[in-house]
């Protein structure tokens, strides 16, 4: 079961051949979790991969017993990990990699014999790689891994915690990023509404509609192409599961509906901006 108050972001501790992470450093490490079937060697990269995820946060270096000599080591470290991690922690469960997407949705880590020894570097995984989205800055790195983190959304079924506080990011990203970043969050909100248990759904459905009522208040000739494509993303959130969204859609229509009619009625400017 998962711990409310630890995020997964550390692995288990194993000793490391260097406490500096140069490139020469990072590649091995980055080979031997590849090619060797090794909790061990891939507890380390994780290990790693946590430094760079908290890359600047304060006192984490000295914390984590390692740090990263170089931006290009960085660089190479997240690349490799978010690229390969989900397909390295499938095959260390005895599962192939992701294949079609329908596949992929059928994939039930959790429920794999070899689940308990891979948990803890699913867990690493998942809270350091939302960690290092919350750092990012780069709209094309932050569209790469939620991209990659898409492929990996089976692991979070035993980490409801996580789910809620990926889901909470990633809608923000939804109402506010870049238009290749609205694009990409959408991708990865859909697929976790679709795969995960409840309340995921309803708490998609609920962040998507507030997102687009948040951004329909001021609509403008450069807005508009945004609001209509939350617009398509609503209906798509919302008809994943019909049955389960009705009662949310009715309660929103009527909320719009008694907005309007107040419009109408009153006919004051204060009306008309609620509207």
């Amino acid at each position: 079961d998962e711990d409310d108050d630890d995020d997964g972001s550390r692995p288990k501790s194993s000793k490391m051949d260097a406490k500096t992470l140069t490139s020469a450093v990072v590649t091995k490490l980055c080979e031997r979790a590849a090619s060797a079937d090794s909790l061990g060697a891939v507890r380390n990269l994780l290990r790693a991969y946590r430094a760079a995820a908290h890359y600047g946060d304060e006192d984490e270096d000295e914390e984590a017993g390692v740090r990263l000599a170089s931006s290009s080591a960085f660089h190479a470290l997240v690349t490799f990990t978010l690229e390969e991690m989900d397909t390295i922690l499938r095959g260390l469960l005895g599962s192939p990699p992701a294949g079609h997407p329908d596949e992929a949705r059928m994939f039930k880590p959790h429920q794999q014999t070899r689940w308990k020894k891979v948990e803890p570097l699913a867990k690493s995984f998942l809270g350091n790689t939302l960690h290092l989205l919350g750092q990012l800055t780069d709209p094309d790195m932050s569209r790469f891994l939620m991209a990659r983190l898409n492929a990996s959304v089976p692991f979070f079924h035993a980490f409801e915690r996580l789910t809620r506080k990926t889901l909470k990011a990633v809608l923000a990203l939804f109402g506010s990023g870049e238009p290749a970043l609205r694009v990409q969050s959408i991708l990865l909100i859909r697929n976790m509404a679709a795969v995960l248990p409840p309340p995921t759904l309803e708490r998609a459905a609920k962040g998507v509609y507030r997102q687009f009522a948040a951004n329909a208040k001021f609509i403008n000739a450069e807005s508009i192409e945004h609001v209509v494509f939350m617009t398509t993303c609503v209906c798509e959130i919302y008809g994943l599961d019909q049955n389960q969204s009705y009662s949310l859609a009715f309660t929103y229509v009527r909320q719009l509906a008694s907005l309007l009619r107040g419009a109408l009625t009153n006919k004051s400017k204060e009306a008309f901006r609620a509207v």
